[in-house]
C-alpha cells in the first residue's frame, strides 16, 4: 500500500496508518513511484480547487516537484499548463510534460506571455505552487487571471493583496488543503468514516487512489525527475541535497528488502 498523514506514515520498522489513509499500490507501479502519493494527491487536490473544465488554462507559479506534477495532471485532464520559474532547466521539462508556456519570471512580460496564449483574456486560473515570503506571486497572480479567474493558494508565499489587483481581476480566492476534502478530520481520518460519494465525490482517499491509477496507466511519468535515491540509512545525505541550492526535485529513501521492508 501507499500511505499519507503526518501524524502517522513516519519512517519506522512498523507503522499504523488509518485505513482512510492508505491506497493498494497497482501491480505495474514500482513502490518508488507509489511512494510519491502524497505529492502526488496534494497536486490533484489543487487542481480541483481550481474548477478548470477541458480547454481552459492554469497557470502554475513554480515549476517544482509540485509544479511539474501539476503540469502533467493538467496535460492530462485537457487542461492548458502555463510555467513560472526562474529555473530554466525546469521550465525545459515542463514543456516536455505539455506547459504551452514556460515564463521566467513574474513580471509584464510574464502577463503579456499569458495573454498571447489565452487569445487576450487571462487565464482561467493560477497555481501559486511556490515559496516566497514577498507578495510578488500573489499580485501576479491577479494581473495573469482573465475576469472572475480562481487563484489557489498552495505554496507559502506573502500575502499583502494589492486590492486594485484583485478587485480589477475580479477575482476568487482560495487555499487548497493538503490531499483534499477530510484532511485533519479526526472522525475521517482517525475513525475512519467515509465521507459519502454522493455528497463528497473527491475524499483524500479518492485522491490518493487516482493518482496510483494515473501511474498505471502512465498518465504520470515520474523518471525524467531528477531524484536523489540513498539507502535509509543515509538519509541525511538526502535532506542535505533537498535543502542545497541546486537541489534536485524528490528524494526517495531504500529500506533493505528481507523480512521487513
Amino acid at each position: 500500500v501507499a500511505c499519507s498523514g503526518s501524524q502517522c506514515a513516519y519512517h519506522a520498522d512498523r507503522v499504523v496508518v488509518p485505513r482512510n489513509l492508505t491506497s493498494p499500490v497497482p501491480q505495474d507501479v514500482s513502490l518508488r513511484d507509489a511512494a510519491h502519493v502524497t505529492l502526488g494527491t496534494i497536486a490533484i487536490e489543487a487542481l480541483r480547487r481550481t474548477s478548470c473544465t477541458f480547454g481552459e488554462t492554469v497557470v502554475l507559479l513554480g515549476a517544482g516537484m509540485l509544479g511539474l506534477l501539476l503540469t502533467q495532471l493538467s496535460a492530462a485532464a485537457g487542461v492548458y499548463p502555463v510555467a513560472v520559474d526562474t529555473n530554466t532547466d525546469r521550465l525545459d521539462l515542463a514543456r516536455r510534460f505539455g506547459a504551452v508556456l514556460g515564463i521566467p519570471a513574474a513580471d509584464d512580460d510574464g502577463v503579456r506571455g499569458i495573454r498571447s496564449v489565452t487569445d487576450g483574456f487571462g487565464a482561467d486560473a493560477v497555481i501559486v505552487a511556490a515559496a516566497d515570503p514577498e507578495s510578488v506571486l500573489i499580485n501576479f497572480a491577479f494581473d495573469a487571471l482573465r475576469p472572475g479567474g480562481r487563484v489557489v493558494a498552495l505554496g507559502d508565499f506573502g500575502m499583502t493583496i494589492d486590492r486594485a489587483k484583485f478587485f480589477r481581476a475580479q477575482a476568487t480566492f482560495v487555499p487548497s488543503i493538503a490531499y483534499g476534502p477530510g484532511r485533519y478530520d479526526p472522525v475521517y481520518e482517525e475513525n475512519n468514516v467515509d465521507l459519502p460519494i454522493n455528497a463528497v465525490r473527491w475524499t483524500e482517499n479518492r485522491n490518493q487512489a487516482h493518482f496510483l491509477r494515473m501511474l498505471s496507466e502512465k498518465r504520470i511519468d515520474l523518471e525524467p525527475f531528477e531524484t536523489v535515491e540513498v539507502p535509509f540509512e543515509r538519509a541525511p545525505e538526502a535532506y542535505r541535497r533537498l535543502l542545497g541550492a541546486d537541489s534536485p526535485l524528490t528524494g526517495v529513501m531504500r529500506y533493505p528488502v528481507g523480512e521487513t521492508q
